[in-house]
């Protein structure tokens, strides 16, 4: 694989990544009134400034069919930001994924702003 290459696929997996579940389920977030983890997360955080940990982890089940729904992100969306100019960590469940699942992935995301 080519460095261009590369970076191509990189662009192509945040694009996936910043998608959540896909625009359906974040058309049904909308219609129970509810906002996406993202959009949480820019609401709360000063503009710009978090800094999501490991952003490319999938779910690692196989099993129930959950294979067929690859999405990026397994079940929490944790990371730092600013929150009045302050820093901080925080973790952010997006309830569009896989509904209350708690992957290898999740907790590594669970684990990792207090590491």
């Amino acid at each position: 694989m080519t460095n261009q290459e590369a970076i191509e696929r990189l662009r192509e997996n945040k694009a996936q990544m910043m998608e959540g579940g896909g625009a359906d389920r974040i058309d049904a977030q909308h219609k129970k009134g509810k906002l996406t983890a993202r959009e949480r997360i820019d609401l709360l955080l000063d503009k710009g400034s978090f800094i999501e940990q490991q952003p490319y982890m999938t779910i690692r089940a196989t099993d129930f069919g959950v294979a067929k729904k690859k999405y990026m992100g397994d079940g929490v969306v944790s990371g730092t930001g600013k929150f009045a100019g302050m820093t901080g960590s925080g973790k952010f469940w997006p309830s569009k994924r896989f509904d209350n699942q708690w992957g290898k992935s999740t907790w590594e995301g669970e684990c990792s702003p207090m590491q």
